[in-house]
């Protein structure tokens, strides 16, 4: 039998130089011609990541200066006396970290696989057991999430209002600067992805600079186009 591998001419650079054509629009919906996109290799990923780790910085800077203007627009005032409000703005920014913990952590054990003579009544009673598996995980996970944030809760009430105040605000600087470094990571690859030609050779910007003061309809284009770029199998393979 002939080896499939041998068969097919699979062309691997296919991996490497994954992208595709889009048409960029106007405000009226006017063509303003073709772009072609590709998905960035690890050289290009990793100035992605310095560019965005330093953007990412530069903003916690700003956050942390007493009166700079990123710092009075982004970080609320709380009232020092609302301690219930304080607490619980405390455990939403903490239910991310809190659920991912839970959901690794629970451990729910799957049906036990039947044997080969099992009788009809057995295989049935199983596939029930099967079937409400996602429901029974999902009920273990809500009930340890429910015990953690209580624990949190319990714990943050021992602390004293200057703490939980520190707390709020290294929380939401946290917030802020990692939705920048993922903003900032996501425009690199774009402009390290994006070309004027099919062959890939004529960066569509010159710079990152450029790219940002492009109009907003047009990055959200492309910031559309590159998170669709998806490696195909079946066209791989073809």
């Amino acid at each position: 039998m002939t080896n499939p591998a041998e068969r097919n001419d699979i062309d691997l650079s296919k991996l490497f130089t994954w992208g595709r054509e889009f048409e960029l629009l106007g405000r009226n919906s006017e063509s303003l011609g073709k772009v072609y996109i590709r998905l960035v290799g690890d050289a290009d990923l990793n100035r992605a990541r310095i560019y965005a780790l330093r953007k990412s910085r530069e903003l916690r800077d700003k956050l942390n200066t007493p009166g700079s203007d990123e710092r009075l627009a982004y970080i609320p005032e709380i009232n020092s006396e609302d301690r219930d409000i304080l607490i619980e703005t405390l455990i939403s920014f903490s239910l991310r970290e809190l659920t991912g913990k839970v959901v690794s952590d629970t451990k729910v054990p799957l049906p036990k696989e039947l044997k080969s003579n099992a009788t009809l009544e057995q295989q049935e009673k199983h596939q029930k057991e099967v079937d409400d598996y996602p429901v029974k995980r999902d009920k273990e996970v809500r009930k340890n999430l429910e015990k953690e944030i209580s624990t949190l809760r319990s714990d943050l009430n021992k602390k004293s209002t200057e703490v939980l105040l520190k707390e709020y605000e290294k929380l939401v600087i946290n917030q802020y600067c990692e939705n920048e470094m993922l903003f900032r990571f996501k425009d690199a690859c774009i402009v390290f992805g994006a070309y004027k030609d099919e062959d890939y050779t004529e960066r569509l910007f010159d710079s990152l600079e450029v790219y940002d003061n492009a109009l907003t309809e047009i990055k959200t284009q492309l910031s559309t186009f590159y998170t669709s770029l998806d490696i195909n199998m079946d066209e791989l393979k073809n």
